[in-house]
């Protein structure tokens, strides 16, 4: 008998506790079960489910513990993704994983609090979210940790969230992707000492961002680290640096010019804005060297990266890809005879460009997209070879004609 009425005080406690968990309103002031228009999916063969926003509008979104009488441990991949009407989000203790992207462009989220229980956040999960300003991380989590306004894997001491109102903390030794990415509202950052590489996007889209200290420890600066920082007008990249990726500091309006330390040893495409006034390598520097306004691979003579005023040294034997791209004030360019080879994407985008010289390049090395318009085609025409082209209406269907 003692067996029934334990089994049915337990059964009455969790009715009762069914009851007040959906009978919320002005006069309880309960929290309800969870935000109506929630969609669940069962996983873990059916032992579990997983929540997406479904159909819910609301500004304050719960999600319950329990639904259906299964237990809810995870917040889908995209789940929250563009929920552009979320301010506050309530992540219940039973939440084990939280998907890539799950509060991707949230734009309207201003803070998040992860349980104890979270042990798994995927790729991008606070990606845009940039009106994020306190992220909080319960302390009893083994596996992430909240410093500074910033989600930190503990393991790895890798940050990977920060908000606008963070301060890095000296223990983070790296910077994750997209860590900060279009936080449009964060205006200044220090990097401290403890940091050795910088995630790929990892400022990317910082409009605001003016000021950057990045300390002599990094020695990785990943691809579009700093896309879209339109706001940056100088930068200093520290001696430690041995590698910067692609597209690390393009689309960056607000800067003019960019010096190549002796320590970089490895440029990837299109790493830096093509519309720079100048750039420089350090003439210590064994892999790189600046020549005309360009960056030039020494042991080959390629031309990796050029800019609108650069010039283009005799001594180029080959123009890398994308080296120009998207180069928009870039008028004219006199290609030297010593250049035999010209990449995929080299000068497409340059939408002003009107005049260019050539010499001889074989139609193997000379690209249907190397160019805007068709100057491939008339260089290949009957009388056409070396000398100079022209057009008057530059742009993607440019017409080109041979002086």
């Amino acid at each position: 008998m003692k067996t029934r009425k334990l089994l049915v005080i337990g059964t009455f406690a969790v009715i009762l506790a069914l009851v007040f968990a959906s009978c919320g309103g002005d006069n309880g002031g309960v929290i309800p079960a969870h935000t109506p228009g929630l969609l669940f999916t069962l996983i873990d063969n059916d032992t579990a489910y997983s929540v997406s926003r479904g159909t819910a509008t609301a500004a304050e979104v719960i999600i319950p513990a329990v639904y259906n009488g299964l237990p809810v441990t995870e917040i889908g991949n995209s789940g929250f993704e563009t929920y552009t009407a979320m301010t506050s989000v309530f992540i219940p203790d039973s939440v084990t994983s939280i998907g890539a992207r799950a509060f991707a462009e949230c734009f309207s989220l201003t803070s998040i609090t992860i349980p104890d229980s979270v042990t798994s956040i995927g790729g991008s999960a606070f990606s845009s979210c940039v009106g994020l300003e306190s992220i909080t991380v319960n302390s009893g989590n083994t596996v992430y940790r909240s410093e500074g306004n910033c989600l930190i894997e503990i393991s790895s001491n890798t940050l990977i969230r920060g908000c606008k109102n963070s301060v890095m903390p000296s223990s983070v030794t790296s910077i994750g992707e997209y860590a900060f990415s279009r936080i449009t509202g964060l205006t200044s950052i220090i990097i401290p000492d403890s940091v050795t590489s910088i995630g790929w996007g990892a400022f990317s889209g910082c409009t605001g961002l003016t000021s950057i200290t990045i300390s002599n420890s990094v020695t990785n600066i990943g691809g579009a680290a700093f896309y879209g920082c339109t706001g940056l007008t100088s930068i200093t990249i520290p001696d430690s640096v041995t590698s910067i990726e692609q597209m690390a500091f393009n689309n960056c309006t607000g800067l003019t010019n960019i010096s190549i330390p002796d320590s970089v040893t490895w440029i990837g495409p299109s790493a830096f804005c093509a519309d720079f006034e100048s750039i420089t390598v350090d003439s210590g520097n064994t892999v790189y060297r600046s020549e005309g306004n360009c960056i030039i691979q020494i042991s080959n003579n390629a031309l990796i990266h050029g800019c609108k005023n650069s010039i283009i040294p005799d001594s180029v034997t080959s123009i890398g890809f994308a080296a120009f791209i998207n180069c928009t004030g870039l008028t004219s360019i006199i290609i030297p005879d010593s250049v035999t080879n010209i990449g995929s994407n080299a000068f497409n985008g340059c939408w002003r460009l009107t005049s260019v010289t050539l010499g001889t390049i074989t139609e193997a090395d000379f690209h249907t997209n190397t160019f805007p318009g068709n100057l491939r085609d008339v260089y290949f025409a009957d009388g056409g070879g070396a000398g100079t082209y022209t057009t008057t209406n530059p742009g993607n269907s440019a017409t080109w004609t041979k002086q």
